[in-house]
């Protein structure tokens, strides 16, 4: 029983320093962990996996709910993003290009 307190608590705690990280990473590029993947030098198929993990990951459900793969219509994806993030569009044109193929 005690093993398992101890990994549930580990658990916890690597939630909350993740949250942390990313909390100090928006503070300090302006950006959200969608726009940083997106802005990175990482092959578009490494983008794709990490944005993907990204929003099922997400503590927004409506961000959770995104359908990802072939189906997805990416124009409807990018408005759903750009609503719940609250980025305007006229602002990070270059990030909704960029989830977009």
């Amino acid at each position: 029983l005690t093993s398992i307190s101890n990994l549930v608590m580990l658990r916890l705690l690597a939630r909350l320093l993740w949250s942390i990280w990313k909390w100090f990473l928006r503070l300090l590029t302006g950006q959200c962990e969608l726009q940083r993947i997106s802005a990175s030098k990482k092959s578009l198929g490494e983008k794709t996996i990490l944005i993907e993990s990204s929003l099922r990951n997400s503590k927004s459900e409506v961000l959770r709910r995104i359908p990802s793969g072939e189906d997805a219509d990416m124009d409807s994806v990018a408005r759903a993003i750009t609503k719940e993030k609250g980025l305007d569009s006229t602002k990070h044109q270059l990030f909704l290009q960029q989830i977009r193929p």
